[in-house]
């Protein structure tokens, strides 16, 4: 498209110095940095009526111009699952680009609850801004974990790039998620209250009580 959106369509004076049997026109393109394929537009060229008779048209009457895109630069996670133990207190997550860039550009990561609870109930929730330095393919996230003390089982969280805040020229690869299983490290202990009891016949029965040294998230 012209206009300046993918190229000047301003027209171009080209002029043959005398003696001289060719010329060079430079047409300005547009780097959008927005991932796409080639682009092609025409180049035609018309004669000055002063010049009607003395110069005509050749066999090449128009020209194919192509725009060809930059390579498309990606940004993906390390993996697509990872896992962290609670004890752990934060997990490290790595994003790679494919290609430097000459100058830093910031991403915008955001998190999903499966079965873990963000909010710093499980871990702390996104969303996350990564930095990825100018010259630099990776960067890390770190994202932190809750130790409580629940007898529960694993969780798991997502995270995602949100693609629709990258920078113009950037797109999501693959992995653009990865999953992050947090491993739990709570054993809890079961026990009597007391070590030892005393009914009356009478009675019939005995109550005897149990205690769990940590509550549980689940019955």
């Amino acid at each position: 498209e012209g206009n300046g959106v993918d190229y000047s369509s301003t027209p171009i004076i080209a002029t043959f110095i005398a003696g001289t049997t060719s010329t060079t026109i430079n047409v300005p393109v547009t780097d959008d940095r927005i991932p796409e394929g080639s682009e092609m537009f025409n180049l035609s060229f018309a004669i000055p009526s002063s010049l009607s008779g003395r110069v005509v048209p050749g066999s090449i009457v128009i020209a194919v111009g192509e725009i060809t895109s930059d390579p498309v630069t990606t940004v993906y996670f390390s993996q697509p699952i990872q896992s962290v133990n609670e004890s752990n207190g934060q997990v490290q997550i790595t994003l790679f680009l494919n290609n430097s860039l000459s100058t830093d550009i910031i991403v915008e990561v955001i998190s999903t609850n499966v079965t873990a609870f963000g909010g710093g109930i499980d871990y702390n929730s996104g969303p996350y801004n990564v930095t990825f330095l100018a010259g630099s393919t990776t960067t890390q996230l770190v994202v932190r974990i809750i130790d409580d003390t629940l007898l529960e089982n694993d969780e798991r969280f997502d995270l995602t790039v949100d693609a629709s805040l990258l920078p113009n020229g950037i797109a999501v690869g693959n992995p653009s998620q990865t999953g992050v299983t947090i491993i739990r490290n709570d054993p809890v202990m079961v026990s009597f209250n007391s070590s030892t009891y005393r009914v009356t016949e009478g009675s019939k029965s005995s109550q005897l009580l149990l205690i769990l040294s940590n509550p549980s998230s689940f019955d």
